[in-house]
């Protein structure tokens, strides 16, 4: 895979370089007494959710900087699909009229899936806009093969009013989860059956630079109790052995840097978020190991309302515990490869996506990607930096509703050039990363 280390060298050096801010200029009105805030287009909404996102309020001076801040803030809530600032000025002061355009929040979670011997149905409704007050609530109902399950979580991102996000995830899941090898041929798979509760606080110290910590209380159930006889022989073949039950409490310490910016479907800027999470006998835990991963995603706007994206993973832990480990591929990871194909205790990941529209409505977008995909894991756990990087390229399409939060239909092709060698499609909701 040599002829492909200049993009990953090039990755890498970009993912460090932000797109640059727009400015404009109202120097004939900057310094001038606010007099008054109006804000129209609200329907749901609560006035109070937007006017705390700026750095001014009535009495202050206009200032330039805050002014495009408090814009930008208000679109990246993301629960607005324009936002426009107008100023005027009269003897009284300056006058800010604020015109913005509601998304539509509450939305559905629906799938079902048949085959190899399981049955899987998810529902559920979640909102990121609860009550008009800009809190996301959540809940799901699941069952697979008839056992039941589900998780609710909850969010405050300005808990007191403040930059001081609050949250948990309450989950009973199970799943099977098929094992591969090297070689990317099937050698196994265990069913997974957790409780987990999920508990965070994190605080914006500044629009670049937010810290969090928390807590995380697993209880897995490895078996084998749910898979199909086929999968069971291999189990046997290949020498795996379920049927443990294990409890962890984790600390969590973890840090994002930068900020994405949004602006109706396109995203600019650069944003990394580092995690470790540790894990003690000393805290009642069954074993004892700690997990490092790092994400960043760099976006940049290109002409004709093009956007560049490029995402770079990179994650080690040191547990012993097969569940723990890291499961890559597939729909949401690296296309062309079958879901959680690449098992790892090590591994770095680079997605880069080339988006243009050719249909640009206010209610629809049709959007052209095309992309590449590569990952890598070591082949041996004695000799770790022994890597082969498998890749894949493709292109797709998104089917984008503006007017709703998040609301994309995607459809990828993908070729993998290694193991599995061949076309995967995949179809999905929202952007790729």
């Amino acid at each position: 895979m040599r002829p492909f280390l200049p993009l990953i060298y090039a990755a890498v050096i970009l993912i460090t370089i932000a797109p640059p801010a727009w400015c404009d200029t109202l120097d004939d009105v900057v310094g001038e007494k606010i007099n008054f805030i109006n804000v129209t287009g609200l329907r749901r909404t609560k006035e109070s959710v937007l006017l705390r996102e700026l750095r001014f309020g009535p009495g202050d001076p206009l200032d330039v900087d805050a002014f495009h801040e408090g814009l930008q803030r208000l679109r990246n809530l993301q629960i607005l699909n324009r936002v426009e600032g107008e100023i005027k000025k009269d003897e009284r002061g300056v006058e800010l009229n604020l015109r913005v355009e509601e998304r539509w929040t509450t939305l559905p979670i629906l799938r079902a899936v048949s085959g190899g011997g399981t049955t899987s149905t998810i529902l559920g409704l979640y909102d990121i806009n609860a009550f008009g007050r800009y809190l996301e609530l959540g809940g799901q109902y699941e069952n697979l093969n008839g056992r039941h399950g589900g998780v609710v979580w909850f969010r405050n991102p300005r808990f007191l009013d403040q930059r001081l996000r609050v949250g948990g995830d309450f989950w009973l899941l199970t799943r099977n989860r098929d094992l591969f090898n090297h070689a990317g041929k099937e050698e196994g798979a265990f069913t997974l059956t957790r409780k987990r509760i999920h508990l965070f606080v994190d605080r914006e110290f500044h629009r670049y630079f937010t810290l969090g910590v928390g807590i995380d209380s697993q209880l897995d159930e490895v078996s084998d109790d749910m898979l199909a006889n086929n999968f069971i022989a291999l189990n046997t073949a290949n020498g795996f052995r379920f049927g443990t039950r294990q409890r962890n409490y984790l600390l969590q310490l973890y840090t994002r840097l930068g900020r994405l910016n949004y602006d109706l479907y396109k995203v600019r800027g650069f944003e990394g978020l580092v995690e470790y999470d540790q894990s003690l006998t000393a805290l009642g835990s069954d074993e004892t190991f700690c997990r490092l991963h790092a994400t960043n995603s760099t976006f940049w706007t290109l002409p004709k309302n093009a956007n560049l994206g490029l995402l770079f993973r990179v994650g080690s832990t040191n547990t012993n515990s097969i569940q723990n480990f890291y499961y890559l591929g597939g729909l949401d990871s690296i296309r062309g490869y079958n879901d959680g194909q690449f098992r790892a205790r090590n591994f770095w990941q680079a997605n880069v996506e080339y988006r243009i529209p050719s249909i640009e409505r206010r209610s629809l977008v049709l959007q052209h990607v095309v992309f590449t995909d590569l990952i890598a894991v070591p082949q041996t756990s004695s000799r770790p930096i022994d890597q082969e990087v498998s890749t894949s390229i493709g292109t797709g399409v998104r089917l984008i509703f503006p007017r709703v939060y998040r609301f994309n239909l995607r459809f990828d092709i993908a070729y993998g050039f290694d193991l599995n060698k061949g076309i995967g499609v995949s179809f999905g909701t929202q952007q790729f990363f």
